[in-house]
């Protein structure tokens, strides 16, 4: 039975607080004191919420049941009317912004080198909170998500596209975990970005070998590219291994080198055994590159 405004004026105080119904979850709840106070009980993502409305007489019947029919229009629209009234008393601004939650994400990586960390942050500055930064990211959706990715796309740069995709679903996946978030759109990202087809270089013949090495010998251009190459020969490592190498990455007593270190966010180990001849070369090339000397 619907609430009457005569009901509400002689409602008495008691020993304990009671309620006075009306409808759809509205309900005026009685406090020993005498005050009396408007609540809205409603259902948002399966769980249970109250808000309160305000005081009687300050707001009176009609009002509460008008602050109702807003509430439950914004629940009809998919919106949460106490994040929404949170999000208010902060100026507009969300708790959580896509930029806020990617930057713990990065954060929260802890095997990552320092400047594998500062480069994903920076792919996420230049091509993703642009656009996506400031969005509340409880409300994106995949089509929001993909914007940046597709113009990325667009300008060719499929690898980076790429990147960025399996970046953001790693940002939106560390937001259901940690309680932002109840489930990811990011996991229909899958497929919506073409991916760059792999050219592989042919191997070198055995009989062409001599006459690589004896090019080498002859290079006439920068000598640290020569003595790289060379180092690359000896140790049979990966060109990323080689140019990110660091002093602390060789061991002089046990002739090994750790050039795994340099990229530890791979969470893999490589040893690589350093011959004699190896060593001048190690000198030369283990050092501050040409531009950041």
């Amino acid at each position: 039975m619907a609430l009457t405004d005569l009901a509400i004026r002689h409602a008495r105080r008691l020993d304990k607080a009671y309620r006075l119904s009306d409808c759809h979850g509205l309900y005026l709840q009685v406090n020993p004191s005498g005050s009396k106070l408007w609540y809205l009980k409603f259902r948002f993502g399966n769980k249970e919420n109250r808000m309160a409305l305000g005081p009687y007489p300050l707001i009176s019947l009609a009002q509460a049941r008008e602050k109702q029919a807003e509430i439950r229009r914004l629940i009809y629209e998919g919106v949460n009317p106490a994040e929404k009234r949170r999000e208010e008393k902060r100026g507009g601004v969300p708790l959580h912004t896509f930029e806020s939650v990617a930057r713990e994400w990065v954060a929260s990586n802890l095997r990552w080198t320092p400047e594998h960390a500062k480069r994903v942050l920076r792919y996420f500055e230049l091509y993703v909170f642009p656009t996506n930064g400031d969005r509340d990211i409880t409300k994106l959706k995949v089509m929001d998500l993909l914007v940046p990715i597709k113009e990325v796309e667009k300008a060719g740069k499929l690898d980076v596209a790429s990147r960025l995709q399996q970046r953001t679903a790693c940002v939106m996946r560390y937001a259901v975990q940690n309680g932002i978030i109840d489930h990811t759109p990011a996991a229909d990202l899958t497929g919506a970005v073409a991916t760059a087809k792999v050219r592989h270089h042919p191997a070198l013949d055995l009989h062409l070998i001599p006459n690589f090495l004896e090019r080498i010998d002859d290079y006439k251009g920068r000598k640290l590219t020569q003595l790289a190459v060379k180092l690359a020969l000896l140790l049979f490592i990966r060109s990323s291994e080689l140019r990110f190498a660091r002093w602390e990455e060789i061991d002089l007593d046990n002739d090994v080198d750790d050039p795994g270190r340099a990229e530890a966010d791979s969470g893999r180990e490589t040893l690589c055994p350093r011959r004699e001849d190896a060593l001048h070369a190690s000198g030369t090339v283990v050092s501050p590159g040409k531009r950041s000397a």
